[in-house]
């Protein structure tokens, strides 16, 4: 097994099809399952980020030891091993981690279960080559709270998996905005992020065509734009993700596991015939003026009334 020594903070010399992994217990079982389908999977290597030096001779006593196990499958599979974490320039290369811990522009499936590494192989064989430089990406600038975050993830993901171009998410819309980027709650694929000047630095700088949304009607123009677009808008349609839904439902897993009150919720839904919900919303626009201004409230009888409609269609109250 080829294993390169240690080089602080870089990637260089990693190809471009890389499965990354952070370290740690579950480490070992994605090592050996990345040498048992590397055969299938050839021009992939694999990248151990270890915090610090001793931890590198950890990783490398342990890798050595794998591969002896693996047989000859380990003598063609490139193994690195990297103390520190990549930088925005190696996700500019086209390198794409995997693993708990990686810094946020590094983003990408927590590290998968060893029976899910083959697949795993197989995505990053379909997106070699997806530099941010190469035709440009596809950006996106995110804005508003989850469900608005969601949306614009649907179209941006949608067309760089179409085009096969690099994603990036433009998220200096956040910058001192109450509300958050909440994504990372979700198992999304972005290539590289764009906090501030110096992210779009690091990928070239921005798109050269920006298009924003014209309405807010489902658009089917933007489902043909191109790679090097920066996207600005909602995107409230979910026809905008119905040629990519296996991959973006994958994509939207969460990352943890449910807590114990939404694991008791959800097996109560799942036990009725018909489950529905009512969403109550008040917060900013009640406190916020000028979101009042735009989107108003809904009165206590709107909700009566929405209830009565449910109970007539259901023929009775599912939740």
């Amino acid at each position: 097994m080829t294993t390169a020594t240690a080089v602080a903070g870089t990637a260089a010399g990693v190809p471009e099809s890389a499965l990354w992994v952070r370290w740690d217990d579950t480490a070992p079982g994605v090592v050996a399952a990345f040498l048992a389908h590397h055969a299938d999977h050839p021009g992939t290597s694999l990248v151990v980020c270890a915090r610090d030096e001793a931890e590198v001779q950890t990783a490398g006593s342990a890798l050595a030891r794998i591969a002896l196990a693996a047989g000859p499958a380990a003598t063609v599979a490139p193994v690195h091993v990297l103390e520190g974490d990549p930088r925005p320039a190696d996700v500019a290369r086209g390198v794409h981690a995997f693993g708990p811990g990686l810094p946020q522009y590094a983003a990408a499936p927590t590290v998968p279960d060893p029976e899910r590494v083959d697949d795993v192989l197989a995505g990053l064989r379909l997106r070699r080559g997806r530099t941010v430089a190469a035709r440009g990406p596809v950006a996106v600038r995110f804005m508003g709270g989850l469900g608005n975050q969601l949306f614009q993830y649907v179209l941006a993901r949608t067309l760089a998996d179409r085009t096969g171009a690099a994603l990036v998410a433009d998220r200096t819309w956040f910058a001192g905005e109450r509300l958050r980027w909440e994504l990372d709650d979700f198992q999304v694929r972005v290539d590289a992020f764009v906090d501030d000047e110096r992210g779009w630095a690091a990928v070239g700088g921005p798109p050269g065509r920006h298009v924003a949304e014209a309405g807010f009607r489902f658009d089917p123009t933007l489902l043909g734009q191109e790679a090097g677009v920066l996207l600005e808008g909602y995107f409230q349609s979910p026809r905008y993700g119905e040629a990519n839904v296996d991959a973006l439902r994958a994509d939207l897993r969460p990352r943890r596991a449910l807590s114990s009150w939404a694991t008791e919720v959800a097996e109560q839904l799942a036990a009725l015939p018909e489950a529905t919900s009512l969403h109550v919303r008040r917060g900013d626009y009640v406190s916020n003026p000028a979101a009042q201004a735009v989107h108003g409230t809904c009165s206590p009888e709107y909700y009566r009334r929405a209830l009565d409609h449910l109970d007539a269609v259901l023929g009775g109250p599912g939740c």
